[in-house]
């Protein structure tokens, strides 16, 4: 891409930005949704998905999961919330209040989703 482009999508991209944080100023009564940028190839970036409380809270929820829901795998360990992959499918359960109220439903209300999704992997 020639810098000419660079130049005019990272232009654009903060043209994005402030009318999002101007819409938001308009609609006070909304909560404060944080602001996603589209790098372009797919992806997506979110500084302040999270404040620092609500990661700590996250945390304390993932942490009081059951010894046992956790899976070791080589180098990490795996926790699967809202099911339990099989190779017949999943057996869904529901996700954590935690996860669906700061993660899940933040995701649809910034448009990242259209249904809440219904599985998680930490």
């Amino acid at each position: 891409m020639m810098k000419a482009e660079k130049a005019r999508d990272a232009a654009e991209r903060l043209i994005e930005i402030e009318k999002a944080r101007t819409i938001r100023k308009n609609f006070c009564h909304l909560p404060e949704l944080p602001v996603l940028v589209d790098l372009g190839h797919g992806i997506r970036y979110c500084d302040a998905f999270l404040s620092a409380t609500e990661a700590a809270e996250l945390v304390v929820a993932i942490d009081q999961q059951p010894a046992g829901a956790w899976h070791t795998l080589t180098q990490r360990r795996l926790l699967n919330l809202g099911g339990v992959p099989h190779p017949s499918g999943s057996w869904s359960e529901p996700l954590p209040e935690t996860i669906t109220g700061l993660v899940t439903s933040r995701l649809v209300a910034m448009g990242v989703f259209e249904d809440s999704p219904d599985q998680a992997k930490t």
